[in-house]
């Protein structure tokens, strides 16, 4: 079967310092984003469940 990259892609991907900082910053940026966007959902939840709770102490 046919390799969709070429030797030079090979190459780079698999030896360029440029490359892996790179993959580096790009996967630190995106983990940043998900940590916070995860930190958002979890504040949200447990206001969410705080107000469930005092509707349902009211009854």
């Amino acid at each position: 079967m046919h390799s969709p990259f070429t030797e030079e892609m090979k190459v780079y991907f698999g030896e360029s310092v440029d490359y892996q900082n790179r993959v580096a910053s790009n996967f630190i940026l995106a983990s940043q984003n998900h940590a916070s966007f995860i930190k958002v959902h979890k504040d949200n939840a447990v206001e969410l469940i705080h107000e469930i709770d005092n509707r349902l102490s009211k009854d």
